[in-house]
């Protein structure tokens, strides 16, 4: 297996103005070699093959768009599916990849949480190839709850392709955690559907580029249930050359009365060189809702770094003080100790590269 296209992912609900290029990306050379062999880890707990997202899976849609989900059907790749139900709030599941000679370079993963169940996902990106592509889709049941957290830290020559659909019954909640830390490209996102009543949606992104890092991102929460609520929460810091997009859209669509949406992103421009692009939009067919949405960007403060030198650090050293203060917010947010340790350990080592 073998296969190559050039396609389009990460398209915004409503187009706006072309020449702001902003409204999808393009990626072209996608290739793909064959499934990625996952390596799994059950910390306390354990999984079952059966559950409905195994007929649910073709349906649940995802934030990169039709045209990569047409590209892995082709492949004939098929998805490892888990359904947990699982009592445990210790309890977590971990997903790394197998780097070997003859491994493949596309993945397709789905994770339910059975009614009034709880279950913590933690996936480890860290390939080597020079294209990748994810595909997860979250099914959380009745009164449930999914924390699903990635880790980013691909190789710099990486090009990485992460895509995610949810869904949320009456009650339910899924909670998506992601620290990009490297990688040449990356595009993720999620689409999260609140079909049920009550149904919640917690998004927290951090992100850390430099060099000529690229990261395009498309996030997309649609309330079909009354009393649904969401918060999407993004920032991050961009230097050098670094290149970031990211789109965030609340979308009520009629029948979601008593819905309540926030989304707010906060960027940390290190350098002139650099280029950001945001753009919070909220789409509202109904009238008992509440929306929000926001994005702030700026230099490092001044008299803060200067504040900071006066106790002991130099210029840099304050400024990677200040980057990782963004990735440590969606650290402290992950609910194992083992697990932000792991993350903090990582963000050591890219920083010791930058030395």
């Amino acid at each position: 297996m073998n296969m190559t296209k050039d396609i389009t992912v990460n398209k915004i609900p409503v187009r706006t103005w072309n020449h702001l290029a902003m409204n999808d990306a393009d990626v072209s050379g996608v290739n793909i070699s064959g499934k990625a062999e996952a390596k799994v880890a059950f910390e306390g707990v354990t999984a079952a093959r059966s559950g409905v997202l195994k007929d649910k899976y073709d349906d649940i849609k995802t934030s990169a768009g039709e045209e990569l989900s047409e590209l892995l059907a082709v492949s004939g790749i098929k998805p490892d599916i888990y359904a947990f139900d699982n009592r445990d709030e210790n309890a977590y599941v971990k997903i790394g990849f197998d780097k070997g000679e003859n491994a493949g370079n596309a993945h397709l993963l789905g994770i339910e949480a059975k009614e009034g169940s709880v279950i913590t996902v933690y996936v480890d990106h860290s390939e080597d190839e020079d294209m990748s592509l994810f595909q997860t889709k979250l099914y959380a049941a009745k009164g449930s709850l999914i924390r699903f957290v990635q880790l980013f830290h691909s190789s710099d020559n990486a090009v990485v392709i992460d895509d995610i659909g949810g869904v949320c019954e009456d009650g339910a909640k899924i909670e998506l955690y992601q620290l990009f830390i490297s990688g040449a490209e990356v595009y993720a996102g999620c689409k999260a559907c609140l079909a049920g009543n009550d149904a919640a949606f917690d998004a927290g992104i951090a992100y850390r580029l430099a060099g000529n890092q690229k990261l395009d991102m498309n996030y997309h929460a649609v309330f079909e249930g009354k009393r649904g609520s969401c918060d999407i929460q993004a920032g991050g810091a961009l230097r050098d050359k670094s290149y970031k997009l990211f789109r965030g859209t609340i979308d009520f669509v009629n029948g979601c009365a008593g819905s309540v949406g926030a989304e707010n992103e906060s960027v940390l421009l290190i350098d002139d060189t650099v280029v950001n692009k945001t753009i919070p939009l909220i789409l509202c067919a109904e009238e008992d809702v509440q929306g929000a949405h926001g994005a702030s960007l700026g230099r490092p403060d001044e008299e803060l770094l200067f504040y900071m030198q006066s106790r002991g650090l130099d210029r840099q050293e304050a400024l990677r003080v200040l980057e990782k203060a963004k990735l440590d917010r969606v650290i402290g947010l992950m609910p194992h100790a083992a697990m932000r340790e792991y993350a903090s350990c990582l963000i050591t080592e890219k920083e010791n590269e930058y030395e």
